[in-house]
């Protein structure tokens, strides 16, 4: 079973915070700038490697016979959340794609009415298991913590989320949330761990 240390998920959420307030963003979900890898010197590497583009829901289940099968896919929410909060970002895997509400089964990325991918739940109970480290860098035990995901997820889009999960909220409309009790700027907290403060500036 996968398992992380916590020391390390507690360096990655205090430099997340650290970034958040060095950039002095007003979103720190999924919402800012995308650099993309094709830039500057290295870009030039990967140009000569080659670019395919992400095809979702067209994956075969074998790659030798080309059978059609479930692949597991899935949609994080950071998408949907980006693509209401950045009107522009319309990057070439999600043509065609459109996301629907279904209520208590949830969201889901259909595309051209001919097949649909889920979207991720973010629930609180889906943790991830963490190993407990001493000094000397040996393992003391072993629990379990809230996800990553949620622990990164600003407290009002993660209230958003939850709200929606088995209930007929769609969530907001627009790109500023409008009318859904969601805004998407102002100061949030992250969820700590063992009781400690993670609050962030966003």
């Amino acid at each position: 079973m996968l398992t992380f240390e916590e020391d390390s998920i507690k360096t990655l959420l205090d430099e997340h915070r650290h970034a958040l307030n060095s950039n002095a963003s007003s979103n720190g979900w999924g919402s800012g700038p995308i650099i993309s890898v094709f830039a500057g010197w290295m870009g030039k590497l990967f140009w000569l490697l080659g670019r395919k583009t992400r095809t979702p829901g067209q994956y075969h289940n074998h790659a030798l016979d080309q059978a059609a099968g479930q692949t597991y896919e899935y949609f994080h929410p950071v998408v949907r959340y980006r693509k209401l909060k950045v009107p522009k970002y319309s990057p070439k895997a999600l043509e065609g794609f459109e996301p629907e509400y279904g209520g208590a089964s949830g969201w889901k990325w259909t595309k051209a009415s001919s097949w649909s991918i889920p979207e991720y739940s973010m629930t609180a109970e889906k943790k991830m298991n963490v190993a407990y480290i001493d000094n000397r860098r040996k393992v003391t035990g072993y629990g379990s913590m809230e996800s990553f995901s949620r622990l990164i997820c600003p407290e009002n889009v993660l209230a958003w989320l939850d709200k929606e999960i088995g209930t007929d909220d769609q969530g907001p409309t627009d790109q500023n949330g409008e009318g859904t009790g969601l805004q998407c700027c102002g100061t949030t907290a992250g969820r700590g761990i063992a009781g400690q403060d993670m609050s962030m500036s966003t």
